[in-house]
């Protein structure tokens, strides 16, 4: 889509967020997502690959392609045509019928992809991902000034995957050393509006050091004693864990929050809107630390058996195999079937009930009979 593209742009323009390349493909007559993901794999200067399709020519292959190039970087998609209505909007402006959903998603959630409802969520997470480090897990810590920010972060993680699990016992013991009395030292960390921006940096320092702790949410407002945030960005470049600020009621619901160096980190209006973000990249680092895995080799397939049985029923005009058929084809793979006797009439299937296993199920074989359930062709006992 052309469109998303420019919106795409203006959003990440007014973060300084660069573009290595921008491509709207149309109807994918000659140029396909599969070949951008082919060639962001080469191009050093793309960091992270953003896609908006509505539908996919060669699934096999983008699964492929996109496992590929997410191994190295992260790989963003927008959902699209999730209901009826707008499968058929996509449908009226593009050549291809729009991929169901459940088919979209799995592909994606295989192959790595981070998926996204909304242009808002994607330069959200793009945002985190340029300039914070991937997390160790999923282990979160949230501190703010204002015990509410805190409440609203901790449920938005819980939304979105994130555990919040209680802080080492020195870390708490660390907090309340420095802080009010009546700060809480548990997780969510509340250091009240009694500190500066100093304090709120050591606090940070304190629970970013804790080995529980895989990253962390920073909530603040401004107060007659300084803005806390600002202690923010340069513990965030320097941290090694992803540190995300939420300035609530900032005007751009999400803005680069500097240092002397520059952007630093990623700073939100809403805290669920920071949670969703590191929710996103959490399950994406999960996702790239888990081994790439190994193509099994199949040493009891026998393709030369299955390709000449094929051949044969094609030959045949055959539309359905019979239960002794299906049998063969599926041993051929090494795909084991229930044991099985074939009966021609009762005392046939007598003998061969008195040979089997039980608890046994008879079913017709007739021709035209398919759906043997309904038309009473199933006996168990």
């Amino acid at each position: 889509s052309g469109g998303f593209g420019i919106a795409l742009l203006e959003s990440l323009r007014g973060l300084g967020i660069g573009l290595s390349s921008l491509v709207s493909t149309g109807d994918k007559y000659d140029v396909s997502g599969n070949d951008l993901l082919l060639w962001w794999q080469r191009d050093p200067a793309t960091e992270i690959a953003v896609l908006y399709l509505e539908s996919f020519g060669n699934p096999r292959k983008f699964g492929r392609l996109a496992r590929t190039l997410a191994r190295t970087r992260p790989v963003l998609a927008i959902r699209t045509g999730d209901t009826e209505i707008a499968r058929r909007a996509a449908a009226s402006h593009t050549a291809a019928a729009a991929t169901p959903a459940v088919t979209r998603d799995a592909l994606y959630e295989q192959a790595g992809v981070i998926a996204v409802d909304t242009i808002s969520e994607l330069v959200d997470t793009v945002a985190a991902l340029s300039w914070q480090p991937l997390p160790a897990g999923n282990r979160v810590a949230v501190i703010s000034n204002a015990g509410g920010a805190g409440v609203l972060a901790a449920d938005a993680c819980a939304r979105h995957g994130l555990e919040l699990p209680e802080l080492a016992e020195s870390t708490s013991a660390a907090l309340r050393a420095v802080l009010p009395a009546q700060a809480s030292v548990h997780n969510p960390v509340d250091t009240t509006a009694a500190v500066d921006a100093a304090l709120f940096g050591t606090c940070l320092d304190i629970v970013l050091a804790d080995k529980g702790i895989d990253a962390v949410i920073a909530a603040g407002v401004p107060t007659a004693l300084g803005e806390p945030i600002t202690a923010v960005a340069p513990k965030a470049r320097h941290s090694g864990k992803p540190l995300l600020a939420v300035r609530l009621g900032q005007l751009g619901h999400v803005t680069p929050l500097p240092d002397e160096e520059g952007p630093a980190t990623a700073s939100y209006t809403d805290p669920a809107d920071a949670a969703a973000a590191l929710g996103h990249i959490a399950r994406y680092a999960q996702w790239r630390a888990r081994p790439a895995g190994t193509l099994p080799v199949l040493s009891d397939v026998d393709a030369p058996a299955a390709l000449a049985a094929v051949r044969g029923y094609l030959a045949a005009g055959r539309r359905w195999l019979t239960p002794t058929e299906t049998a063969h084809l599926l041993g051929c793979f090494g795909i084991p079937v229930v044991q099985t006797s074939y009966a021609t009439d009762e005392d046939s299937a007598a003998a061969a009930f008195a040979g089997l296993d039980h608890p046994v199920a008879m079913k017709v074989d007739a021709a035209g009979v398919l759906h043997k359930s309904a038309q009473g062709g199933v006996a168990l006992g």
